[in-house]
Formats: structure tokens, C-alpha cells, sequence
């Protein structure tokens, strides 16, 4: 499978379809393989779309480097990844983490965005004050280092209450448990995501986004806060929103059928 030299690093990449090229940016720990265990995402906007998917720096099978690891770093490697398949510009699909690299390319590099969509993510920064909101995004560094009061089921069971509604997650319970990912996220990254995480602000620059906007976020998200949405459309001109009342963080895959109508009204295809 192919992977390419760029920055300081080896990144994985697979193209999918054709069209006007889509470029997905994973989450915290999320790689390229697993969409395929929770969302037909992939095989559905490949039937209109030439969609990218990569595996951020060192995670999957993309390396990484002694390098410290930004959001900003994160979205020069997207870019540097157009510059090797010779894309000019393309749309960014940016889920939670992916959706704070999104917001980094669209303000460093509007010239390479046609449009992007901010699933399930923050600006950080200020909106990181608002109650209660840092008690949860500190529960992503249990990815790297659990609590010892709790045991993996409680883990599990505690995220499964801000991903998912209990609804789809009693209805996919098994499968979601069973899935065990060929290219684990290692503990040493996710450290350096979380302290990438902690560090990312935008809320000054958002005024600054010329890139038409589809903010995405689930109505009942308790992971990122739905007051982050609301933030983000206030600031970025040229945006919108599209809140799904019944969903939490896993808007993306458990609401794919309403997001994926929204998308293909929001993505031009290339006639």
C-alpha cells in the first residue's frame, strides 16, 4: 500500500474513487482502518469523490519523527501530502482532532481549500473554559494512561457515554468491542496528540477563515461541547451549521445517513 516521503516523515495514504478530491483527517488516535469498522463513509463518498484518506503522523502506519507535534505540524503534512499527488486544492473532512488540523490548513493555506467540514471539533482555546469541558477532553489521555481506579470495561463504558447515544451503542455493543485495529495508535503518540490538543487555539483567527464552512457537530456531544459549534459559526464568515439534536461525539458514523445528504449538497462535485 502506498506511503510517501513528506517533512520529516513517512505518511500512509490510500485514494479512493474519483472526482473532486476530499481529503479526511482522522481523530485523536483514528487511523484509515477505522472508518471501515463504524461508518460506510469512505464507500459511499467514493462513489462521487476522490476521496484521501492518511494516517496522521505516527499512528497506523505513517511514522513520526523526534519532531514536537503540533496541530499546525499536522496540517502542513496534509498539505505537503496534496503537493505529492499534485492536488491544488482540496475539501477537508476534519473529525474532532481532524477537524482542529482542518482549521489550521484553511487559515495557513486557503489557497489549497475548496471547502471544509468541522465535525465534532473545538477551536480550543477559550472555548476550553466554558464548565466542565476540560474535565472531558482530559478523559482522551486515558487512551495512553487509564485510570487505575477503573477497570477496561469502565473505560470503555464511560466513553461509550459521550461517543455514542446508548441507543446505537446497546445495538452495536458487540461489534464495537470486538474491533481490534491491525495498526494500534501507540501510547507514545497519543501523549504527544493530547499535549497537541491541549495547545490548539484558533479563536482569534476564525474571523480569518475565507473557506466556505459546514460546522457538524451532535446536539448532545459531551465529549466537545455543542457551545463550540455554536462558537465557531458566530466566528467563521462563511459558514453554517448543521446540528444533529440526537447525537454525540460519533455524529460523523452514527448519523452518516443525515451527514452524508448534508455533505453531497455542501461538496461541488467536478462536472
Amino acid at each position: 500500500m502506498p506511503k510517501v516521503e513528506l517533512n520529516d516523515i513517512e505518511m500512509y495514504y490510500e485514494i479512493h474513487g474519483e472526482g473532486a478530491p476530499v481529503m479526511i483527517i482522522n481523530g485523536f488516535g483514528g487511523t484509515s482502518e477505522g472508518w471501515e469498522s463504524v461508518s460506510p463513509l469512505i464507500t459511499d463518498l467514493s462513489k462521487q469523490y476522490k476521496v484521501i484518506i492518511q494516517d496522521n503522523r505516527g499512528v497506523g502506519r505513517s511514522t513520526i519523527s523526534d519532531k514536537q507535534v503540533t496541530i499546525k505540524l499536522m496540517a502542513q503534512d496534509k498539505v505537503a501530502l496534496l503537493d505529492k499527488l499534485g492536488i491544488e486544492a482540496a475539501y477537508f473532512i476534519g473529525n474532532s482532532m481532524g477537524g482542529m488540523i482542518a482549521q489550521e490548513i484553511a487559515l495557513d493555506y486557503p489557497e489549497r481549500v475548496l471547502g471544509i467540514i468541522l465535525s465534532a471539533t473545538s477551536p480550543g482555546g477559550e472555548c476550553y473554559k466554558i464548565e466542565g469541558q476540560l474535565e472531558k477532553i482530559r478523559m482522551i489521555s486515558w487512551n495512553y494512561e487509564p485510570p487505575k481506579e477503573l477497570t477496561q470495561e469502565e473505560i470503555m463504558e464511560k466513553f461509550a457515554d459521550v461517543v455514542w447515544s446508548s441507543e446505537f451503542y446497546m445495538d452495536n455493543k458487540e461489534r464495537l468491542k470486538e474491533y481490534v485495529p491491525e495498526y494500534p495508535a501507540p501510547a507514545s503518540t497519543l501523549r504527544r496528540y493530547y499535549d497537541a490538543v491541549l495547545n490548539h487555539d484558533t479563536c482569534d483567527r476564525l474571523s480569518c477563515i475565507s473557506a466556505k464552512t459546514l460546522v457538524l457537530h451532535g446536539g448532545q456531544d459531551d465529549l466537545v461541547f455543542p457551545d463550540s459549534a455554536y462558537y465557531m459559526v458566530k466566528k467563521i464568515p462563511n459558514s453554517e451549521l448543521f446540528l444533529i439534536k440526537d447525537a454525540r461525539h460519533g455524529v460523523l458514523e452514527e448519523k452518516w445517513d443525515e451527514a452524508y445528504g448534508r455533505l453531497l449538497d455542501f461538496i461541488t462535485p467536478i462536472n
